[in-house]
This record gives C-alpha cells, sequence and structure tokens, in this order.
C-alpha cells in the first residue's frame, strides 16, 4: 500500500524486467483539488475478443490497463512484485502514473508499525531496490517521500520540480546523493533519517537552494560538509564523534547533537564561529568537561533562544556556562537540562557580576540542588534585570531520536529547598519574577513572584 499526503492510495507496484525500476499503477486517486480517474474503456473490447477466441493465447496480456491496476492493488507488495513474471506487458502497465498531475508521492516499503529507531537496529534484510531516475519521469511532483529502499546508481537526470525529498532507511550507494542534488535544483528540504551513507557527507553545489536539512541517526557518518548560502534550519542528531565543516552565512535555527570528548569548546569555538545570524540554538552532547572560553564576548550576538543539554561525566561547574551566556548578549531564552553523576558542593568562589540584560526566561532542569546549582540560579537573578519567569526542575530531560523529549527521574535535598524560593527572590533585580519550582513529576510548588 502507498501513500499520497496522509490518504491511503491502491497502488499496485510493479519491477520493470531490470528488477531496478518501479513503477505504478493507480485505479484512483485524489489530487490537490481535483479527482483523477482511470476510465475503464477497454472493458468492453476485452470482452469481444474474448469471445471471438482472441484471447486465448494470453489473456492476461490482453487486460485493459486500468483492469490490471484494479487486480494488482488488491494484492500486498510481495505478491505484486512477483506477477512481473507473467506477462512482458505487466511491466509496463503503470507508466501512466508519469503522465497524471501528481505533486505529492509518499512510497513506504515496510509494513512494521515500529518507530525508525526500532527499525533501523532490527533485520530488514535486503530493502527494495528503487531508480530515482525513474521517478523523475514525474514532471509535476513537489514532495517525495521514501521508507525502507535501496536507492540504485542512475545517470544525472533532472527533476526541476521537486522540493522536498525525504529518505528515511534508505541505502544510497556511492556517489547517488551528490548526483541527486545536482538534479533537483529546486529542492528546499532534505530529510536522512536512519540512512545508509559514506563516511563523508557532503552536501553543497552551486545552484544549492536548499533552505532546510534533516540528518538523524545515520550511521557510519564520521564527517559532514555542508556549504549552502541559503541554508536557514539544521537539523542533526548522531550518537557519536563527528566532524563539522559549515558553510552557512544565513542559518537560524540550529539543533544539534552529537558526543565526544571536547565536544562543548569545539562545537561553540569552532562549528558555530562562521554563523552569524543565528537566533535559535539546542546544543545536546555527552563530554568530559564543560568548560569554554568564547573567543570574543559578543561571539553569539543573534542568538536569541539556547536550549544546552550537556550530558557529563563528572559533576560539572556551572561557573563555566557563565562565559557562554555573556557571549549571548542579546539571548532572551535559556533551557539547561543537566545530565551528570554526582554532586559539585564547591563553594567559596565568586560568580563575576555581569548583565543578562535581554533575559526574559530561563528553566534549568535536572536541579539537585547541590551548593553550585544553587550558586548559578542565583547568579541568574542576581543579572537578569528583565527576567520574568525561572523555572527549576528536579527531573531532567533529554532529547532521543528524532528530537522527542524524554523526561528521566530526579530528587532534591529537601532541606535547602525549603529556603530556596525565598533566597531567590531576595537576590532578584526584577521586579517581574516568578520563580516556579518543580519538585517531581506529580508534585509541584508554584512560587508567586513580586506584586
Amino acid at each position: 500500500m502507498c501513500w499520497f499526503g496522509n490518504r491511503a492510495l491502491p497502488f499496485a507496484i510493479l519491477v520493470a524486467a531490470t528488477g531496478a525500476a518501479i513503477q505504478k499503477a493507480i485505479k484512483s486517486f485524489g489530487g490537490q483539488g481535483k479527482a483523477i480517474v482511470l476510465q475503464e474503456k477497454h472493458e468492453q473490447d476485452f470482452v469481444h475478443k474474448a469471445d471471438d477466441g482472441l484471447a486465448n493465447e494470453d489473456s492476461i496480456s490482453q487486460l485493459p490497463d486500468d483492469l490490471l491496476s484494479d487486480v494488482l492493488s488488491r494484492l500486498d507488495l510481495i505478491e505484486a512484485v512477483g506477477t512481473r513474471i507473467l506477462s512482458r506487458r505487466w511491466k509496463n502497465v503503470c507508466k501512466v502514473v508519469a503522465t497524471l498531475d501528481v505533486q505529492e508521492l509518499d512510497l513506504k516499503f515496510i509494513c512494521s508499525s515500529l518507530p525508525l529507531c526500532q527499525c533501523a537496529k532490527s533485520n530488514m534484510g535486503e530493502l527494495f531496490p528503487v531508480s530515482f531516475r525513474l521517478l523523475t519521469a514525474v514532471a509535476t511532483m513537489k514532495h517525495l517521500r521514501l521508507l525502507a529502499c535501496s536507492l540504485q546508481p542512475s545517470f544525472p537526470t533532472q527533476f526541476n520540480s521537486l522540493e522536498g525529498l525525504y529518505l528515511d532507511l534508505v541505502h544510497l550507494s556511492d556517489g547517488e546523493l551528490p548526483r541527486m542534488l545536482s538534479s533537483c535544483v529546486n529542492l528546499q528540504t532534505l530529510r536522512l533519517g536512519f540512512c545508509k551513507l559514506t563516511p563523508k557527507l557532503s552536501i553543497s553545489g552551486p545552484c544549492l537552494q536548499l533552505k532546510f536539512l534533516y540528518v538523524h541517526s545515520c550511521p557510519g557518518l564520521e564527517e559532514i560538509d555542508i556549504c549552502a548560502g541559503n541554508l536557514i534550519t539544521f537539523s542533526f542528531f548522531h550518537n557519536g564523534p563527528i566532524k563539522f565543516s559549515l558553510c552557512v552565512p544565513k542559518l537560524e535555527d540550529a539543533r544539534i547533537t552529537f558526543s565526544g570528548n571536547g565536544s562543548i569548546p569545539y562545537f561553540f569555538g569552532e562549528v558555530l564561529k562562521d554563523c552569524p545570524k543565528l537566533k535559535n540554538l539546542l546544543f545536546q552532547t555527552n563530554s568530559d568537561k564543560l568548560k569554554y572560553t568564547p573567543g570574543k564576548m559578543d561571539m553569539f550576538s543573534n542568538l536569541r533562544t539556547l536550549y544546552f543539554v550537556p550530558g557529563m561525566k563528572s559533576p560539572p561547574d556551572l561557573l563555566n556556562v557563565v562565559p557562554i551566556l555573556e557571549a549571548c548578549p542579546h539571548l532572551e531564552e535559556f533551557r539547561l537540562q543537566l545530565l551528570c553523576r554526582g554532586f559539585n558542593e564547591e563553594r567559596g568562589r565568586e560568580w563575576p557580576p555581569r548583565r543578562l540584560g535581554q533575559l526574559k526566561e530561563v528553566e534549568f532542569n535536572g536541579f539537585h540542588g547541590t551548593v553550585n546549582e544553587i550558586h548559578f540560579a542565583t547568579y541568574l537573578v542576581k543579572n537578569a534585570p528583565a527576567l520574568e519567569r525561572l523555572w527549576i526542575r528536579s527531573p531532567y530531560r533529554f532529547y532521543c531520536d528524532d528530537y522527542h523529549l524524554e523526561t528521566g527521574g530526579g530528587w532534591y535535598m529537601d532541606e535547602r529547598v525549603d529556603t530556596l524560593h525565598e533566597e531567590l527572590m531576595m537576590q532578584a533585580v526584577s521586579s517581574k519574577l516568578q520563580v516556579n519550582i518543580v519538585r517531581s513529576p506529580r508534585t509541584e510548588l508554584k512560587i508567586c513572584g513580586r506584586e
């Protein structure tokens, strides 16, 4: 069964004689704003031929296209593919789809209802082969989604109408992705999820119009090189270390997850150094240290929203977060989601007075009530004159595959929490501040702000 958007359609999917091309037969489907129906105009002619004894030699081959489509649409995928051996003519019966006004095509070659991350870990066997060149024959197609297949090598061909390409659980042969990108000169959105790629992913080209790029959980990836002058959104999820090379002068929104020793200074100091228009950033990592010193005080001068999710191997010193905040002079929203083992009870140090003039909302997850964490919360309320809301939560939060938010357990050192709200409100410089403390997923203590 195949899908157009969210509608299931009675597709019959066949493989051409080479076994590498996909062709489709449609009994009927709804286009955008109109319905297209294949007329059964040859049915009576076939009946007359059968009566005359002319159809005895190969009755299947003489079925009209619409009847073949109807027959095949009632079969499952394996049976439909197997019918190509019945007659030479059956391999061409579905080419009519290329002449229809198809704008959005969704081909799924998997029956599992499991999430993609679980499908990727299971043994899926040999994936169904698809020829990208054949799909380019649909001249009106704007959005193409492929799930659980193998894209076969093809000669370069133009696919000028395509604006969105979404590939999940797709295996690409060496060099196939660059050829595809060069042929899709008007491509705006590209998604690669759980795809088998080469160790180095290169996305570039003199005519590349790409604006939205999503690369999630592609195994074996070691390096990513992006040169896209029009890219404004980049989402990347990878469980291991990765080497970046970014030339994205218009990038505004980024969600980045990767791990490795030294990942925090590498990301803030090297990866983002040439992203002057970045407004919204989510960065999640597992690393050995938190410390980072910006090259200049206003290095992220355009950043408005920062979600920082550090997973640390040892208790971090949150004093090292201060230089990151100082490098974001126009930051309005900051969310810290701390994942670590153990507690930092270090005392007796000076927290530098810095004006966080635009900061309006802060969320602190994974709070244990340690001295270091309380000092950090106090630093925020003492230096943010525009701060309106401060959320403090014991449960920690993190992002799993495809950026689904998950919540873990947490706890407070209750004897400190009892006086925390009073201390924060006494130190606050904002007259509009409200503090909200969540002790556990089921118990919330809301502390009203100043009148």
